[in-house]
């Protein structure tokens, strides 16, 4: 294993100029701006923000989607007894659901 590092170079892009506002949002959040001959840009469009490589033999996009699919429908209903969440705080099937409050801090 190397300790090596290397740096990349991360661009910010509108796919479309009605999303360069909500962009600049971002690059003052993230502490990036456009910059050229990135290796990767983050780039805002109407499926959302997405990571993507650049350049002639690059994958597709990475997006992460929170709002729908497997992942809302967790969100909205609950994970179930068997979620690792739940094992953490002892919940069972046949308990008392026992009261957990955020210990990190969380208002």
């Amino acid at each position: 294993m190397s300790d090596e590092r290397h740096s990349a170079i991360i661009t910010l892009q509108a796919l479309e100029p009605v999303y360069q506002p909500a962009l600049a949002v971002w690059a003052e959040r993230l502490g990036l701006q456009a910059q050229a001959g990135a290796d990767f840009a983050l780039q805002l469009g109407a499926e959302g923000l997405q990571f993507v490589e650049l350049g002639p033999q690059a994958p597709g996009a990475v997006r992460v989607d929170f709002v729908e699919g497997a992942v809302a429908h967790r969100r909205l209903f609950g994970g179930g007894t068997g979620q690792m969440i739940a094992k953490a705080v002892g919940v069972r099937a046949w308990v008392a659901m026992p009261s957990c409050w955020p210990a990190w801090g969380a208002t």
